[in-house]
């Protein structure tokens, strides 16, 4: 996977990168490498765990240990290497604007509703996950909610599974009024704004390519070629045929032989 970022470095240097990572790797293995690679950091250790800051949207931090793809990180964004910490959640202790609600309609917490804000958010029983549940049958860490464009559930390897209308998925972009099955849970996602102003779950970009101008070429008139005229019929070729008879008669009139 390729991606053109730009990294905003101290004193508010911005250096374009071309940046080629692996499938599997993760926003701090990325935020990592950046920080070890940049000049200014030559020979010193990372600082702790790091991640990466993205201006876009009004400024969001990515989760570490979510997937460069899964993070919403795409080309064209600006980012900055940072520590992973409290250092961009917002004065109410949230992790910024909500974008969608999760609505509990069964289960143990049934009735809340849990806000998630753009981009990667994790939802299971652990404490330091991003949206926490009581149900014991739902995994430490059990999926993986993208909110963007789209609202996106991604399966974190759950011992009992993400059910959609009562059927298991692994990856799925949530629909209006599907009900999602999380152990003894059932809740629906509520997006809280349209998708103009929501912010990318994917790198990919959609492109509308701009209409193709066909050159036009001067209309020039050829005139057609005049058809073949019709053959006049010949004469009988009598002379043709009486040649040899009247070279036959001369002959025999000198030679009086037959």
């Amino acid at each position: 996977m390729r991606l053109k970022l730009t990294l905003r470095r101290e004193g508010d240097v911005r250096t374009d990168l071309d940046v080629t990572a692996d499938a599997s790797a993760t926003v701090g293995d990325l935020a990592r490498t950046l920080f070890l690679a940049d000049p200014a950091h030559a020979g010193a250790a990372a600082p702790g765990p790091l991640t990466l800051h993205v201006a876009e949207g009004g400024g969001r931090s990515l989760q570490p240990d979510a997937g460069v793809l899964e993070a919403g990180l795409r080309s064209g964004s600006t980012i900055t290497v940072v520590q992973h910490s409290d250092r961009f959640v917002a004065a109410d202790g949230s992790r910024g604007t909500p974008a969608a609600v999760l609505r509990v309609l069964s289960g143990p917490d049934a009735g809340q509703d849990l806000a998630v804000p753009s981009g990667s958010s994790v939802l299971g029983r652990e404490r330091d996950v991003d949206v926490r549940l009581s149900d014991p049958l739902v995994s430490k860490r059990h999926v993986r909610i993208n909110v963007g464009e789209t609202v996106e559930l991604v399966d974190l390897a759950s011992a009992n599974g993400v059910l959609v209308g009562g059927r298991p998925v692994t990856r799925h972009t949530v629909a209006p009024g599907e009900v999602v099955t999380l152990g003894d849970t059932e809740l629906t996602v509520i997006p809280l704004r349209g998708t103009s102003g929501a912010e990318p779950t994917s790198a990919e970009v959609p492109v509308n390519r701009s209409p193709r101008v066909v050159p036009r070429f001067e209309v020039r008139e050829v005139p057609a070629p005049e058809p073949p005229k019709r053959n006049q019929r010949s004469r009988f070729p009598v002379l043709t045929v009486l040649a040899p008879v009247l070279l036959g008669a001369v002959m025999f009139l000198f030679t009086h032989s037959p």
